[in-house]
């Protein structure tokens, strides 16, 4: 069964953390986690895209607030792309 896009970020941010993805809601943010900087956010959306198989625009990286905002650009990007 093919995962999400939800569910493969969630995943994602859960390993990257070594944390429980049940843990990790749309609402989630940065400072939800110790050692959460920028650094590992542009590593978390390295992986993500290599994951997708499809970048970001520069301006999205402005809207991301939360898991949610990070889930909902990358529907947009992978839908825009295929």
């Amino acid at each position: 069964m093919q995962n999400t896009i939800s569910e493969t970020i969630t995943k994602h941010i859960a390993n990257y953390f070594d944390v429980s993805a049940d843990g990790i809601t749309t609402a989630t943010v940065a400072s939800d986690f110790a050692g959460w900087d920028s650094m590992a956010n542009a590593e978390i959306i390295l992986g993500l895209e290599d994951a997708f198989g499809c970048e970001l625009e520069p301006e999205d990286l402005f809207e991301l607030e939360n898991v949610g905002a990070l889930i909902a650009i990358f529907e947009k990007r992978i839908s825009a792309h295929a």
